[in-house]
Parts: C-alpha cells; structure tokens; sequence
C-alpha cells in the first residue's frame, strides 16, 4: 500500500466531524472512529446542548493551475455594470468625482462581502 493511499485510508476510517450547535451557533468537532456509525447528534463542547446537527466542514485546496479568472476583469465587466438594472445608479450619481474604475472596484467589493456573508451562514465558523 503507498504512502498516498495509507494515508486516505486513515482519513476515511476516522474522520473529522462538525456539528453545529443551534442553541449557541458554536462548532463541535467531532473525530469519528466507526464510520459506519456517525451519530446525527453530539453534545456541545461550548454550552452542553444536545440541540446539534451535522454540517459540512470547510475545506481548504490549492490550485495546480492558473485561475479561470483573469486580472482583467473589472475592465471587461464595466460595460455591463453601468447598465445593469442594480448597479446603473452607482456610475450616475451627480457629484461622485470618483473613476468608473473606482467605483466598480467598489462594487466588487460589494459583492464579495455578500457573498462571504452569505458562506458565514451557510458554513460553520472554525
């Protein structure tokens, strides 16, 4: 058996589990021994509820390749932007002497902030 395949062997037979706790919002992580027998339910490191539900964890990758992303982006994305039926408004406020470039920089930011709310609720906090 290669080191490789040791080593998802291990991980499979005794995984990591998070439960979240719907009384203090807090995470318990379980590790699991028996994965046939993964309990739907573990008590609450935190505040000791029994009130807790499986949820799926986080996880971290790295990429081998280049992002499908360019750094262009932005760029390509204005024209949209200054005419979509949410944004429009931004890029005519009278009085705003910031750039497009700013302003749909801002927007951006925007977005990724609703977006990283968004996973803050879906996801668990570790």
């Amino acid at each position: 058996m290669g080191l490789i395949n040791l080593y998802e062997s291990e991980m499979t037979s005794m995984p990591l589990i998070d439960y979240s706790c719907e009384d203090c919002d807090e995470v318990t992580e379980r590790l699991i021994r028996d994965r046939n027998a993964i309990p739907e339910a573990v008590t609450c490191q935190h505040c000791g509820s029994k009130n807790t539900a499986k949820v799926i964890s986080r996880v971290n990758f790295k990429m081998h390749k280049a992002s499908m992303y360019s750094e262009d982006f932005m760029e390509k994305a204005l024209p949209s932007m200054k005419h979509g039926k949410d944004t429009s408004d931004v890029f005519q406020q009278d009085g705003d002497k910031r750039s497009d470039e700013a302003k749909m920089f801002e927007l951006s930011e925007q977005v990724g902030k609703t977006i990283d709310r968004t996973l803050q609720k879906r996801f668990p906090k570790k």
